[in-house]
């Protein structure tokens, strides 16, 4: 019997990555953030609040906590939207 079971989706199983990038990116320019998918693309894995802080800083935007919530809550309703561009890497 198993005590617990680790789990890797974005990346690993599943190629995520066009619908993150086009999520933030959706997102941000909504907030008046233009950064490069590129610059994105190397921030995949530290978290969305990090994401979306590390962006903003970028474009010397300024925002607080709640600010934040509302941009990773956004992005998190638009991911979700765009489950059909999600592929599993074959032999997943």
């Amino acid at each position: 019997m198993f005590d617990a079971v680790i789990f890797d989706w974005d990346g690993t199983l599943a190629d995520t990555r066009q619908a993150i990038l086009i999520a933030f990116q959706t997102v941000l320019r909504k907030a008046g953030c233009d950064v490069t998918d590129e610059f994105l693309d190397k921030l995949i894995g530290i978290g969305a609040r990090n994401m979306f802080k590390k962006a903003l800083e970028a474009a010397d935007i300024s925002f607080d906590e709640e600010d934040i919530d509302r941009l990773v809550n956004e992005k998190n309703r638009l991911h979700a939207e765009l489950a059909s561009k999600i592929r599993l890497f074959e032999g997943a």
